[in-house]
């Protein structure tokens, strides 16, 4: 039956059905674009510096707590765990201008380039902070 009344050709025989096999062969048309491989880098670094970061603190905290006095500031010890914390910092900022870069890509998908954008700048803030933290118990206690 047509949908118009004045329609003749209510007569046609139907289309016929496309297949499974038929949607197959045209997938590309329908696919969504890949992920960003840098957004992806991105994430595996927000990752990876969370996991350390908190490793980081959580050995800090012992050690602190195993030292009647407190770690001296000059310790080897101390060094470097400070040197670690450096070394997490710059790697939330590698992590974020990859996260970046992955963005800003034509053709990708940018779900992990958002989601490590987001979370290594969260990482890279409250590493900030610790150390700003840090630097003022550090000038208060003197």
């Amino acid at each position: 039956m047509s949908r118009h009344a004045y329609d003749d050709d209510w007569n046609e025989p139907p289309r016929p059905r496309r297949r499974r096999e038929d949607y197959e062969e045209d997938h590309s048309r329908y696919d969504p674009p890949p992920h960003s491989g840098l957004g992806i880098a991105s994430c595996i670094i927000a990752g990876c510096t969370f996991v350390f970061a908190l490793a980081l603190v959580i050995i800090a905290g012992v050690m602190e707590a195993s030292h009647p006095g407190g770690l001296d500031e000059n310790s080897p010890t101390a060094m470097f765990l400070g040197l670690l914390l450096f070394a997490n910092v710059v790697a939330a900022i590698v992590g974020l201008v990859l996260g970046i870069v992955g963005a800003t890509a034509r053709n990708r998908n940018k779900l992990f380039a958002g989601l490590g954008i987001g979370a290594n700048s969260l990482i890279l803030l409250g590493l900030l902070v610790l150390m700003i933290l840090g630097a003022l118990s550090e000038a208060v206690t003197d």
